[in-house]
Parts: C-alpha cells; sequence; structure tokens
C-alpha cells in the first residue's frame, strides 16, 4: 500500500469510492461531495489517496489547512 497526493486523473475514481458510502452512517448524499469539490481539492494540494498493490484507490482524504 501506498499514500500518494491525489492527481485530476483520479477524481472520478475518487467520487465513485466516495459515492459507495452513500445511504450509511455518511453525511454524503448524491448532491456531495461532487466532481468540482474533489477536483478543487486536488487543484489545492489536499487530496491525498491510498492505493493498494494492483494501484486501486482504497482510500481518499482532503486535509485542509486550519486557518485559525
Amino acid at each position: 500500500m501506498e499514500i500518494k497526493k491525489a492527481t485530476l486523473s483520479n477524481s472520478k475514481e475518487i467520487l465513485s469510492l466516495l459515492r459507495s458510502f452513500i445511504g450509511g452512517a455518511s453525511q454524503w448524499n448524491e448532491y456531495y461531495p461532487n466532481l468540482e469539490i474533489v477536483e478543487e481539492d486536488i487543484k489545492n494540494d489536499n487530496c491525498y489517496i491510498m492505493v493498494n498493490d494492483n494501484n486501486e484507490i482504497i482510500s481518499s482524504i482532503a486535509i485542509e489547512p486550519d486557518d485559525s
């Protein structure tokens, strides 16, 4: 496994992963997050992914700086 910064080429796969959690204990729905939000996180260098040995994305996280 490896953790690395996400790229725009990962955006659709990340969104698919996030949407797989809709309906459970997740706060997400069919409108949030959307592709625009995922791509914004990637462009702002806030999005990281974890890939397995087959280079499949198994986790994603967006870490935003605390501006307080």
